[in-house]
């Protein structure tokens, strides 16, 4: 019949993606786009003297996100 999937690890995979766990890898990837925007939105506001309105309120809830996703600083 047909072949079941292994994990990484039962692969002897476990190096792919640093033998994190599938919600560490996405939580990652997550942060660093959150993080990314996050740069972009404050570079833009503090670049500024008028920022688009609305763009001071995504930035901190951005650095919302970021802290809730365990990458504040």
């Amino acid at each position: 019949m047909g072949h079941k999937r292994r994990s990484p690890h039962r692969a002897g995979n476990a190096t792919q993606a640093g033998g994190l766990s599938v919600w560490e890898v996405y939580r990652s990837a997550t942060l660093d786009d959150v993080s990314s925007a996050r740069s972009r939105l404050h570079h833009y506001a503090n670049g500024t003297d008028e920022p688009a309105p609305g763009a001071v309120e995504a930035a901190d809830l951005l650095d919302a996100a970021c802290d809730a996703l365990g990458g504040g600083e």
